[in-house]
């Protein structure tokens, strides 16, 4: 029993070797590839004659969009956040109120002040017609010279009080101006971190804006490009998100590079008109230099599976020939310049 199990174990080993064998073209006549790829036509066909195109090389990086003109206002003083009048999104003028805060404090040290510099305003009057008539009667001799001094003395002190009482006035003034939150420039609300009843301190943001009319691509470029990139230059940009491409110019180039990743950042000035904001991505593609390459139709190309093939004529014979094809129709293996392939291949 065992011995014939291990026959019809050798059997079958034999069998299935002889079908691989099979499969594989073992028992096939060999014909060369030229023999079986090459046909001679009766006319001859429409070629194509490989001649080299000189094209730009690029080198291509990745960027973001960021606002040129941007502003987080921050709170000068401590005070509760009374009224908001904007919400994110929003787009408001320069000059527009944004918010308010608690002045209330504010309003009474500006009144006081007020007061103050009404009195001193007051006493500095008296102290001009005093000194004024100390003057002339001392001139006609009828008051001393001490007395003149003394009138003097209240004219300069009554001076110094009003000037100090007048800056205090407009210290006030101004600080309850900052209890005023106004737009610097015209722009749209990205961000506001605070809500009414909220304390605003010094240093606080309480709300961002940007000027979306003036819009910028950031990117980092290699050291090595830095040579082929100038102020001015313009250089195309694409947006895949909104699916533009725009040209930009270069505005800004950092002059020393980022110690870790040898690169050098730019900025590129864009004008666009709505749909793009703020952190999108962007791909920069800055020309480094020129090659010659070769470029095929795609009605000149045989897909088979995975595979590229032209049929090339030599000027009697057509040859099928494998080639490697990159970007729009780029030939990297498989042709020379001077060769001619078939614009429409044949059958």
């Amino acid at each position: 029993m065992k011995s014939k199990n291990k026959w019809l174990g050798v059997i079958l080993f034999t069998l299935l070797t002889m079908l691989f064998l099979f499969m594989a073209g073992m028992f096939n006549e060999k014909v060369s590839d030229n023999k079986r790829h090459t046909t001679k036509p009766e006319i001859a066909p429409e070629v194509i004659v490989l001649a080299p195109i000189n094209e730009p090389v690029w080198r291509e990086f990745s960027g973001v969009v960021v606002a040129k003109q941007r502003a987080d206002i921050s709170a000068r003083i401590t005070a509760k956040v009374s009224e908001i009048y904007i919400e994110v999104g929003e787009a408001v003028e320069k000059g527009d109120i944004l918010m308010r805060l608690e002045n209330e404090d504010l309003e009474a040290r500006v009144t006081q002040n007020e007061q103050a510099l009404s009195g001193a305003q007051a006493k500095l009057s008296s102290a001009i017609k005093e000194y004024d008539r100390a003057k002339e009667l001392l001139t006609r001799k009828l008051v001393s010279q001490s007395s003149f001094d003394n009138a003097e003395s209240e004219l300069e002190l009554a001076k110094a009080t009003f000037n100090q009482t007048q800056a205090a006035l407009i210290e006030s003034q101004t600080t309850r101006e900052f209890s005023i939150i106004t737009a610097p420039f015209a722009g749209l609300i990205t961000n506001k971190p605070i809500n009414v009843g909220d304390t605003a301190a010094p240093g606080n943001v309480l709300v961002s804006l940007y000027q979306p009319a003036r819009l910028q691509i950031q990117a980092d470029i290699a050291e090595s490009v830095l040579p082929h990139i100038q102020l001015g230059q313009e250089i195309n940009v694409d947006l895949p998100t909104v699916s533009l491409n725009i040209p930009s110019n270069v505005s800004e180039m950092t002059p020393s590079a980022d110690v870790n990743s040898r690169s050098y950042q730019i900025k590129l000035d864009v004008n666009v008109e709505g749909g793009v904001y703020p952190g999108m991505y962007a791909k920069l593609k800055v020309p480094v230099g020129e090659h010659d390459v070769l470029r095929l139709p795609e009605s000149a190309v045989i897909h088979v599976g995975q595979l590229e093939y032209v049929q090339v004529w030599d000027g009697e014979n057509i040859t099928r020939r494998l080639i490697q094809l990159g970007d729009d129709g780029r030939v990297r293996k498989g042709l020379v310049a001077g060769q001619q392939v078939l614009r429409f291949p044949q059958n």
